[in-house]
This record gives structure tokens, sequence and C-alpha cells, in this order.
């Protein structure tokens, strides 16, 4: 049988075009896309989604399997089918059957599966499960364990944007562009269940986003989970705030060499162009108190509370804000509206460079994106960010004057001389 033939050992080196094959057919013929729904939703045909999903222990014919069902579901909405639909329906149930009990005991195997509160339940557990006296809920799953979740963290992110979502908008449009799913284009939104509101924007969310930020973390940015989050943020003042906070929760405590995710998904969040970016972006830059007191530092707190001890996060934060600015001009008129606050991270910066022994000829083979240190390498990229914040600071000056601001340099040199200690032969090293 095909599928047999596909998932052979023989095979395995080609699985991954035998998959973008089979998704261009399913892309462009939807005949061949009914076939292959009503086929696995045969006794025969769905004989194969058990052991080839769940039980066989090559991980390659796992997501193979995996990625073969996701494309088919992609193309079937694309086509203009509905869930309902007698045999896609069946898949589902064949697959949620699953989460009963076999997924459970193929733990270490089971990174991919469909639906709604049985696959929350799954990621995150019952509300009403006991969490051992903690009052921050523990996750259900282990770090190695939740890595091989990311298939299912995409799946429940395409059921969402396929649900409408602009009844919990908090901001009226006006003549902003409505911001639509891109990485799916239904034919026909669905209203969104009770159960699913409860998880995406009601007393659940906080638990479900949570699991969601930590998967942006740990298995990478999915375009698929950074288009809910975007979708789901237009024009709503609640539920980007508590997006943020688990984002800014992220880049105060993750380690620097792990924060490349989070800011790519920051990033999206603060161009997003809606009644509420401003709002956004203020947060993010000065940082918020929530109703129940707890504070989350924005990015110009952060550089200052960790120049002394992390200062590749101080810097990681720095280039974000230039990059943004170079790309928002809300951003940068933000920036505008707070130079002193700006000169201070940007002093400390020049400061810190000006402290190492560098030439352009040697440079460090070591990026600040994948090293773990906590003092940052002097590379090419430090230079060219330094660069570009002195010459935004040098407009913030020409428009706000410098009297004020200049006297924020003598603190920078006052306070430089606390930073991390940095060893003899780092000195020695010139980062590039």
């Amino acid at each position: 049988m095909y599928l047999d033939f596909l998932l052979s050992v023989s095979f395995r080196p080609f699985l991954g075009e035998w998959v973008e094959l089979i998704d261009e057919i399913l892309d462009k013929s939807k005949e061949a896309c009914n076939w292959l729904v009503e086929y696995l939703s045969s006794s025969e045909g769905s004989s194969y989604i058990k052991p080839f999903l769940l039980e066989c222990l090559c991980r390659d014919v796992r997501y193979t399997m995996a990625s073969l069902l996701e494309r088919l579901m992609s193309s079937h909405f694309r086509h203009g089918g509905v869930p309902t639909q007698k045999c896609f329906n069946k898949i589902v149930e064949i697959i949620l059957y699953m989460l009963n009990k076999d997924i459970v005991d193929h733990c270490k195997n089971s990174f991919h599966h469909l639906s709604h509160q049985r696959l929350i339940w799954f990621l995150i557990g019952n509300s009403g499960e006991t969490n051992q006296g903690h009052d921050i809920p523990s996750r259900r799953w282990s770090f190695i364990q939740s890595r091989k979740f990311g298939n299912l963290h995409s799946s429940l992110a395409i059921l969402i944007l396929n649900c409408d979502v602009s009844r919990y908008r908090t901001e009226d449009p006006g003549e902003f562009k409505i911001r639509k799913p891109k990485t799916v284009f239904p034919m026909k939104f669905l209203f969104m269940p009770q159960d699913m509101e409860s998880y995406v924007f009601g007393a659940e969310s906080s638990r479900y986003l949570r699991e969601v930020i930590h998967a942006i973390r740990e298995v990478g940015t999915s375009l698929i989970i950074c288009d809910m989050l975007v979708y789901c943020s237009f024009c709503n003042y609640q539920f980007s705030e508590n997006v943020l906070k688990l984002l800014m929760h992220q880049y105060m405590t993750a380690p620097s060499n792990e924060l490349k995710p989070v800011f790519s998904i920051l990033t999206e969040l603060l161009l997003l162009d809606d009644p509420v970016q401003s709002q956004r972006i203020k947060i993010v830059i000065d940082g918020v108190t929530d109703g129940a007191g707890t504070s989350y530092d924005g990015l110009l707190a952060t550089v200052r509370l960790n120049h002394a001890t992390d200062s590749r996060r101080s810097y990681t934060c720095i280039k974000f804000l230039v990059s943004l600015a170079g790309k928002s001009t809300p951003i940068k008129d933000y920036l505008m509206q707070i130079p002193s606050k700006w000169q201070w991270a940007v002093n400390w910066f020049k400061k810190k460079m000006s402290e190492y022994y560098w030439t352009p000829s040697f440079t460090s083979a070591t990026s600040n994106e994948d090293s773990n240190r906590t003092s940052f390498q002097r590379t090419h990229s430090v230079q060219s960010t330094l660069e570009e914040a002195k010459a935004l600071l040098t407009e913030l000056e020409s428009q706000e004057g410098s009297t004020e601001m200049d006297t924020n340099e003598e603190e920078a040199d006052n306070t430089s001389s606390s930073e991390d200690q940095v060893d003899e032969s780092s000195r020695k090293t010139r980062y590039k």
C-alpha cells in the first residue's frame, strides 16, 4: 500500500520531499484532498493513523504522519471544507479518541494531535486538578516533554485562527485595517465555542497563554502561533496586556541566549497597527503593574537592573529597541518623549564599549544570540547597534536640547564602576 511504501525504511531519507509533493497536490487539487480525507476515514486508511502517528518508534515516521495530517486539514479548509463534514470529522474523532489513554501511555511519542477542550486538558490539565499547594499552577509536563508538543500548539492555534474573535475586541477598529489570519484562510469564520473562549479570552486564559509563551521559548517561534497571538491581540487591550506580561517575564528571567523567539513575537505585537498600539509600546518600554500588584519591568528598567550583573541581557534589550525604532514611527516617537531614560541606556552602552580594546580585523566567533555568557561579546553587530543608538540619541538631543540630558552621562559613568567583572583574558579577546 502507498503509506507502507512512503514510510518504509529505505525511503525515510526522502520523507520530507514526499510530504512537500503531497502538500502541493493537496493544495492544487480539491479532488485529491477530498479523496485522501475519505480514504483516511475508511477502515483501511484509519488503521494507519495510530501506528504511524503515535506508536512507531521512529521519530521521522511520526513527524511525517503528523505533517501529512496537518497539511491535509489545512488544505481541507482552504478548499472550503467544514469541520462537520462526515469523513473529516471521523478523522478528528479518531485522533481525539487517542487522547483518552493512548497519548498519555505513549507520552514520549505524542508531540502532535488535534481539537480543543481535550487537547487543552492534555496540555495544561483540567483546572480542577490539585496543584500541590502552589499559588501559581505548576506545569503539567517537564521541559523535555513539552518540547515535543510543537505540533499540538500549532493545531490549537489553527483552531483559534478559524474562529471569529471580533466580539471580544475592547476597542473599535475605526479606520484601521482589520487584521486577518495570515497562515490560514477560512472561507467562513466559525463561532468560538464557550470552552475555547474560556481558555483564550476568559478565566482560564492565563494558564493556556502561559504554556504558549513557554512553548515559544522552548520550541522556537512558530508562524502559526505568532499569527494566532497577533490575530487575537488586534483591538483587544486585555488580551494584549496578558500576552505582553508573560513575554516580559521571559525577557526578565529566561537565559539571554533563549530570548530570540521572545523578541520575535514582541516585534510582531508592537508593530501591530491598531488603536491599542500606543498602549502596548508604553507597557513594554516603561513596564506595567497589574491589578494584583505584580510589577513587570519595561525594557529600559531591565537595562538598568541588569547592567552590572548581566550586561548581555541589557545589550539585547537596547538592540531590540534600536531595531524597532528603525521599523516603527510610533516607537521612535515614544522614545522621543522620554529622552532622559533612553540616553542613560545609550551612555551606559557607549561606556561599556569603550572599556575594551578592539580592532575590526579581529572579531569574536561567538554570537550574542547563541552564547550563554552573561557579558556580551563585542561583535560587528554590537558596534552597528551602538552607532544606530547614538544616531537616534543625536536626533533626540536635536529635538529636545542637551542641557537636561547631559546630566545623565555622569550617572552612567558613576554606575559603570559597579558593572560585571570581566576577566583579563576576556579584555584581551577584543570583542568583535
